[in-house]
């Protein structure tokens, strides 16, 4: 109107009435504004979901949640609303504890009485067993068998012994390499609680499975 060119303050092709952004340079398809990337994750801020969150472009570069705060992120979580280890899938072992030294069971291995087979109610105990035992594959364990004080030594130790073999075969027909595996029966001679008691016999007469390798 007046004569003069129209000024471009920015140098960056688009004219100052019509840039949108006159200080800062920008293309022409964003009206001569920088096209930003706020959150630096690599998605411009025009074609990214969560433009102040950072988030992996195949997550529409939104962050991937997880919601029970066990370190397994919700998209690898089997069970997302419940905390678990990432070896487990982040689903929680619901019936043993792994420590340092042990698999710990959260309830008893039965057997039928003054036998070694395994009963039924036993099997998903076992099976969570050989579950931890696949995620922690360079686990070698020790799979030890112990009786209450009822009976003769020999005929204890023989019965630990063949309980604690069945275990083992069990794990094996679960796809637990025997390699992984020792069985050893101690009989009576290793009690934790007192044999004088109903209670007592009841607790010592147990399966135990100790981490020799991790």
């Amino acid at each position: 109107i007046d004569g003069c060119p129209e000024p471009d303050n920015d140098l960056d092709g688009v004219l100052d009435p019509v840039d949108r952004c006159p200080t800062q340079r920008g293309p022409p398809e964003n009206a001569g504004c920088p096209i930003l990337d706020a959150d630096g994750d690599g998605c411009l801020d025009k074609d990214d979901r969560c433009p102040t969150e950072w988030g992996p472009k195949e997550n529409g570069c939104c962050p991937i949640k997880d919601t029970d705060k066990d370190g397994v992120p919700d998209n690898e979580d089997r069970c997302p609303n419940e905390p678990g280890p990432k070896e487990n899938g982040g689903c929680p072992y619901k019936l043993i504890e792994i420590t340092d030294k042990m698999i710990v069971l959260k309830e008893k291995v039965y057997f039928a009485f003054g036998k070694a087979t395994i009963k039924k109610e036993s099997h998903p105990l076992l099976n969570e067993v050989a579950q931890a035992l696949k995620d922690h594959p360079t686990f070698t364990i020790r799979i030890e068998g112990h009786t209450d004080s009822v009976g003769k030594p020999a005929s204890n130790r023989k019965l630990s012994q063949a309980r604690a073999d069945s275990v083992r075969k069990y794990l094996v027909s679960k796809g637990i390499a025997g390699s992984r595996l020792t069985a050893i029966g101690h009989g009576q001679d290793r009690p934790i609680d007192d044999n004088s008691t109903d209670a007592g016999r009841a607790i010592n007469r147990r399966v135990e499975f100790h981490i020799v390798n991790r």
